[in-house]
């Protein structure tokens, strides 16, 4: 069965470009219309029920928040389409959420809709609601939404203390003895937070700087962090994360 799309931006151009890789790339999408604005795209999601909105963020003189609003469930899947800044592309990473960068390229296109194809779950309000607090803020994403295996949640970034690897799986080890355990593997969230305090010490362990307390140095060099928790620091890393450490003044 086809994956059945609409697509939404106030620029023709912009809809020409995307109908012409769709058709190209990704022969399994059928594009039943387009809309230029919010009222039309709702008119249209509850008249043709498309399994996939490739979503403009901004379409003066609204926003595509605007149309999330108008529906208590959202029944689609969607594909943000943005030529943000850097913190808005940041605030779509937290939230979970697939985008497209403008200009689009067909490679990530095709990526993109494969993941949809895979995905099992929905999205929910909360990640666009939460994506819709943080691009507002204009500044690197305090919150961070977690597939979790039991649940979805949302967290602060200044409460975790550590993340650990366990096979295709990542826990995290938050303050108050909290743990959650993420769907997703440790190397995507060493790049999502990259803007924070965060050093891989160990190919299985990403540290918060903030919440070092001390190094120590028994069976072998490892960092001590709050709550007790304490995470190895691979020998060929040590220097660096000394150098680290002290240039951002903790230690």
């Amino acid at each position: 069965m086809p994956i059945t799309a609409l697509i939404v931006d106030d620029e023709q151009n912009a809809q020409s470009v995307m109908k012409h890789l769709l058709n190209r790339y990704c022969t399994n999408v059928e594009i039943l219309d387009y809309a230029t604005d919010i009222h039309e795209a709702y008119e249209k999601i509850n008249t043709l029920q498309p399994d996939v909105v490739f979503l403009d963020i901004t379409m003066p003189p609204h926003d595509s928040f605007e149309l999330l609003r108008l529906f208590k469930r959202i029944p689609f899947q969607i594909i943000f389409c943005t030529a943000h800044s850097e913190y808005a592309i940041q605030a779509i990473k937290f939230s979970a959420l697939d985008y497209l960068l403008k200009p689009i390229k067909a490679d990530e296109l095709q990526i993109a809709v494969q993941r949809l194809v895979e995905r099992k779950e929905q999205e929910t309000p909360t990640q666009y609601q939460l994506l819709a607090e943080q691009i507002k803020k204009n500044e690197p994403p305090q919150k961070l939404f977690i597939h979790s295996i039991h649940a979805h949640q949302i967290i602060e970034v200044k409460d975790i203390i550590y993340l650990e690897a366990s096979g295709n799986y990542t826990d995290f080890y938050l303050l108050n003895n909290r743990k959650i355990t993420s769907s997703k593997q440790l190397g995507e969230y060493e790049e999502l937070l990259s803007q924070h305090t965060f050093y891989r010490t160990h190919k299985s362990f990403l540290v918060n700087l903030q919440h070092v307390i001390s190094i120590a140095k028994t069976d072998g060099t490892s960092v001590i962090l709050q709550e007790g928790h304490q995470c190895p620091i691979a020998f060929r890393r040590v220097e660096l994360f000394m150098q680290t450490i002290q240039g951002l003044g903790l230690h």
